[in-house]
C-alpha cells in the first residue's frame, strides 16, 4: 500500500506545481472494517470520517475504499467524491476526498489507474467544478466559473483523437485534456491558468493556505 501512496503523492504534486502548493503524506491509517470498504451510500461514510478525520482546513484527508455509491444521474461507476472548500466551516468532519483503491497508480482500474482520479477530486477540494458544469453557458449559467476552460455540454469519456465541439456557440473545443473532465487518465494532463487562479483564491479564502 505504501508504494501506491508514494506514487499518488508524486503525481498529485506534479499536477499541482503550477498552483504553488505541494502535498506530503503525514500519516497512513489502515482500518479493517468491511462496511467502510464498501460504501453503499454517502451517509455510510460518516462513521469512517468521524473516526479517522484529521480536522483542519489545510489538511487533505483522502479515504481509500473499495466501492462507492453508483451515480444517480448517469450510468457507470463512481470513482471518487470530494467536499468543496466552502463547506468546511459548516461540516468539517466531511471534508476531504474518497477514492476507489483501484484508481491509484497501478491499481488496475481500466484506463483510470494512473493517478488522475485523485488529482480530479483534489481539484474539487481546491474549489473547481467539472469542465461540463451546467452544460453550455446561458444568461443564467456561467458553467464552471472559469473563463479560459471551453464550454462543454456533457462529460467526455475515453480519450478521443479529436476533441468534439459540444457547445458550438462558444469558443474552443471540449477540454478533453483537463483534469476536471471524465476522460481516461492518459488524456487528463492539465489545469488552465484560470483554474489555477481560482484554486489559489479558494485555498486562501476557505483553507487559509497562503498561495
Amino acid at each position: 500500500m505504501d508504494i501506491y501512496v508514494q506514487n499518488q503523492v508524486t503525481i498529485l504534486n506534479r499536477a499541482f506545481v503550477s498552483v504553488g502548493i505541494s502535498f506530503k503524506s503525514a500519516k497512513v491509517t489502515r482500518w479493517l472494517a468491511p462496511a467502510w470498504f464498501t460504501i453503499s451510500s454517502l451517509p455510510d461514510a460518516a462513521p469512517m470520517k468521524e473516526r479517522l478525520a484529521v480536522i483542519s482546513p489545510d489538511v487533505l484527508n483522502i479515504y481509500v475504499v473499495g466501492v462507492l455509491p453508483k451515480p444517480t444521474t448517469r450510468p457507470g461507476t463512481t470513482l471518487g467524491y470530494s467536499s468543496f472548500p466552502w463547506n468546511y466551516t459548516t461540516d468539517p468532519i466531511s471534508d476531504g476526498v474518497m477514492v476507489v483503491f483501484s484508481t491509484l497508480p497501478g491499481g488496475g482500474f481500466l484506463n483510470q489507474d494512473l493517478g488522475a482520479n485523485v488529482v480530479h477530486e483534489v481539484g474539487h477540494w481546491s474549489g473547481l467544478w467539472h469542465t461540463f458544469q451546467g452544460g453550455c453557458p446561458s444568461p443564467n449559467n456561467d458553467g464552471d466559473s472559469v473563463a479560459d476552460t471551453p464550454a462543454e455540454a456533457l462529460p467526455t469519456f475515453g480519450c478521443p483523437t479529436v476533441a468534439a465541439d459540444s457547445c458550438p456557440g462558444d469558443p474552443g473545443l471540449d477540454p478533453i485534456h483537463n483534469f476536471m473532465d471524465y476522460t481516461d487518465d492518459t488524456c487528463r494532463t492539465q489545469f488552465t491558468p484560470g483554474q489555477v487562479s481560482r484554486m489559489r483564491n479558494m485555498l486562501r479564502s476557505y483553507r487559509g493556505i497562503d498561495v
